[in-house]
């Protein structure tokens, strides 16, 4: 993947990492949370914390958004994300995201959903914490609870993710609203 930056990170997550480069890839971050959290997570809303671990949001929730970032890597354009997350039941992926005062706008790929019920991945478009509909939503049976690895791959204006090493896209979406900014996670797990 030509210029290409990859992360793996975590969603209550074990593993994360960003990489970029050409022919290929450089990894620019990683984290398994061994031994705590990596300094340069945000933490910017939700109260993260790393338990076990699992780095999820202490105070997960909607209102306000929860918006951990890798901090080190604020302008990525393409670039692809590894994170395994445990126990899938409503958090998220921010792609090319920015967080200003509390103010969140990126594209979010949604891990279940629907406050923990529902076996979906699917996508919004934020823009100033104002949510669009969910996007291209693809029906996963047994995604509740499970433990999976996302693989999601941001170049030019498409989004596509990965499940569990699939050549297969679980789905994708395309959107020219963000030209770069951070990765980072989203947590809205009621547990």
């Amino acid at each position: 993947m030509d210029g290409v930056t990859t992360a793996n990170m975590t969603v209550a997550a074990t593993t994360v990492a960003l990489t970029f480069g050409a022919a290929q890839a450089t990894v620019v971050f990683s984290d398994n949370f061994d031994g705590g959290a990596s300094a340069a997570w945000g933490n910017e809303s939700g109260s993260w914390r790393d338990t076990n671990g699992v780095y999820d949001a202490s105070l997960p929730d909607n209102n306000p958004i929860t918006y951990s970032s890798v901090t080190s890597q604020t302008s990525l354009v393409d670039f692809r994300l590894q994170v395994d997350v445990n126990s899938v039941d409503d958090g998220g992926v921010w792609l090319r995201s920015a967080y200003n005062g509390g103010n969140i706008s990126g594209v979010l790929l949604v891990t279940g959903g629907a406050t923990g019920s529902a076996n979906t991945l699917y996508w919004h478009t934020v823009v100033n914490g104002v949510f669009s509909g969910v996007q291209q939503i693809a029906f996963l049976p047994g995604l509740q609870d499970s433990d999976i690895q996302l693989t999601i791959d941001v170049i030019g204006d498409v989004y596509t993710a990965f499940v569990d090493g699939s050549a297969i896209p679980a789905t994708s979406l395309t959107t020219a609203l963000f030209a770069s900014g951070s990765a980072g996670l989203y947590d809205y797990s009621p547990t």
